[in-house]
């Protein structure tokens, strides 16, 4: 999550910010947790297919999802 954060158009928001979003959405389609190895937050969808996925994806997925705050 720090990566997409980093990027200018998302620098005014913060993990706060996307931690509630997730708390708060109705549809659970989110979830949020430290990774284990690294403790960096990430953020991951609930339901669907596992998949590698690149920046420009995170991206598109963020953009949409921040659309809420």
């Amino acid at each position: 999550m720090d990566e997409i954060l980093q990027l200018q158009q998302f620098q005014r928001y913060s993990s706060a910010d996307v931690e509630r979003v997730v708390a708060n959405n109705d549809k659970q389609r989110f979830a949020v947790r430290k990774d284990p190895e690294t403790t960096r937050l990430q953020i991951r969808a609930n339901q669907g297919h596992t998949l590698e996925v690149s920046k420009l994806l995170i991206l598109l997925v963020f953009l949409i999802f921040m659309q809420v705050l």
